[in-house]
C-alpha cells in the first residue's frame, strides 16, 4: 500500500480497530502524516444493518440527515443560493440535502449515490440520481455548487477526487466539503471505535489543507464542531511554491493515546455492572436514551439482557430505520411517557444537551427522576 497523498511506502502500522470484519489496520504515512486504513480481507461487506460500537458499524445510513440543517445555514450565510443554477451532490444518500436546498433554489441537481436501495422521493423534478460510485462515472458539466459531506473518507482515493472534481468547477464554483475530524479521538471519553471498516481515510485539518494546496484549491471559509471539519472551497490558479506540513509524530501520539483511553473506558464500563445490580435489586426501572453505538458497547460489556424486564431503550431517530438494538426493542421517547422511571442514562454523545431538555419535558416535570450521562459514571 502507498500513501494516497504523497505515494510514499514508508508507512507505520499504528492501530488495529476493535471488531473489524475486514481485518483492518490503520497506517500513518511517515512522510506526510496521512492516516489511512488497509483491509487485509478483500471481501465486500454485506449490506446488513449493524448497530455496533465496533469497527463493523454500518448501513443504517441516517447520519448525513443530521448534518443538513447546519449545512444549509452555512451556505445561506456565505453565498446567494438563488444564483445556484446547477448543483452536484457527491454521496446523496437519502436525499435530505437535495430536498432541503430545493426549498430555497430552483436549480438542477445531479446526485451520485452508490447504494441503489436508497430510493428517495424528491420534491424537485429537476433531480437526476446516478446510482454508481464516484470513481466510476464521468460528468462533463460545470456546477455552481458541489456538496460532498461525509463521503471523501469512503472513496478509493481523495487525490483522485480532487483532481476529478476540479474539472467540474469554474473559478466561481464552491465546493462544500465536510469530513469527520480525527481530533475527536482526543476525547478521554472515547468508547465507540472511530476507525470503522467503511472509512478508508481519517483526516486531520492538516491533511485536508495539504490536499487543497497540492491540487490548487483555497479555503474561503472553515468551521468545525466536536466531530466534524467543514470547508467552503474554491479553485485557485496560484503558481506559488507548494509547502506541505508533515504531522506524523502528532498523529502517531494521537492514535496511541486513543488506544489507551479505549481500554481504560471499557474497564470503567465493566465496573458499572455492580451499580446496575444494586439498582435492579431495589426494583428500580431504568431507561437508556440512545440505542446506537454506545448502548451496544454497554450491552457487550455489562450484559444488559440479564436485566431486560427492568430496562427500556429509546431513540428519537433509530426507530425510523431499525426496531431492535442489541436485543432490545427501541421505543420512541413519547411512547414511554406513562412509564415511571427511577433512572435515565444518556447513552449518546452528540446530542446530550438536547436530550436533557426533552427528558425534562416528557418525563421529569417533577424532577423526581435521576438523569446521568454514562460518561460521568
Amino acid at each position: 500500500m502507498n500513501c494516497d497523498f504523497c505515494c510514499s511506502k514508508n508507512l507505520y502500522k499504528a492501530y488495529k480497530p476493535i471488531g473489524s470484519l475486514l481485518d483492518t489496520c490503520v497506517f500513518i504515512c511517515k512522510t506526510c502524516g496521512l492516516s489511512q486504513s488497509s483491509k487485509t480481507t478483500k471481501k465486500s461487506l454485506s449490506k446488513k444493518k449493524r448497530i455496533s460500537g465496533g469497527a463493523d458499524w454500518g448501513n443504517i445510513r441516517y447520519g448525513k440527515g443530521f448534518r443538513v440543517f447546519k449545512t444549509i445555514k452555512i451556505l445561506k450565510n456565505k453565498m446567494n443560493l438563488k444564483k445556484i443554477n446547477k448543483c452536484l451532490d457527491v454521496g446523496s444518500n437519502r436525499g435530505e440535502f437535495i430536498n432541503s436546498l430545493s426549498k430555497l433554489t430552483n436549480c438542477d441537481f445531479i446526485g451520485i449515490e452508490p447504494d441503489k436501495k436508497l430510493k428517495t422521493k424528491y420534491n424537485n423534478k429537476k433531480v437526476k440520481i446516478i446510482y454508481e460510485r464516484f470513481e466510476n462515472i464521468t460528468i462533463s458539466q460545470k456546477f455552481d455548487l458541489i456538496h460532498c459531506s461525509h463521503t471523501l473518507e469512503h472513496l478509493d482515493s481523495p487525490s483522485f477526487f480532487f483532481k476529478k472534481i476540479s474539472k467540474n468547477m469554474t473559478n466561481k464554483s464552491i465546493l462544500y466539503l465536510e469530513v469527520p475530524d480525527i481530533k475527536i479521538i482526543k476525547s478521554k471519553n472515547c468508547l465507540e471505535e472511530y476507525f470503522i471498516d467503511k472509512h478508508t481515510f481519517h483526516f486531520s485539518d492538516n491533511d485536508i489543507k495539504n490536499y487543497l494546496i497540492r491540487y490548487n484549491f483555497k479555503i474561503i471559509n472553515k468551521t468545525s464542531d466536536k466531530e466534524n471539519a467543514i470547508y467552503l472551497i474554491k479553485k485557485t490558479n496560484s503558481k506559488k511554491k507548494q509547502y506541505f506540513n508533515n504531522r506524523y509524530n502528532e498523529h502517531k501520539l494521537l492514535i496511541e493515546n486513543y488506544d489507551k483511553n479505549i481500554s481504560l473506558n471499557i474497564k470503567r464500563i465493566k465496573m458499572f455492572k455492580k451499580k446496575l445490580d444494586n439498582m435492579i435489586s431495589k426494583k428500580q426501572v431504568i431507561l437508556f436514551w440512545g440505542a446506537g453505538r454506545i448502548f451496544n458497547i454497554f450491552q457487550n460489556h455489562v450484559d444488559l439482557k440479564k436485566y431486560k424486564s427492568k430496562i427500556y431503550v429509546c431513540d428519537e431517530y433509530l426507530t425510523n430505520y431499525v426496531k431492535f438494538s442489541s436485543g432490545f426493542k427501541i421505543h420512541k421517547p413519547l411512547s414511554l411517557k406513562s412509564v415511571k422511571f427511577d433512572k435515565i442514562f444518556i447513552t449518546a454523545r452528540s446530542f446530550e444537551t438536547d436530550i436533557r431538555k426533552k427528558i425534562k419535558i416528557i418525563f421529569n416535570k417533577d424532577n423526581r427522576i435521576k438523569i446521568s450521562s454514562i460518561f460521568s459514571n
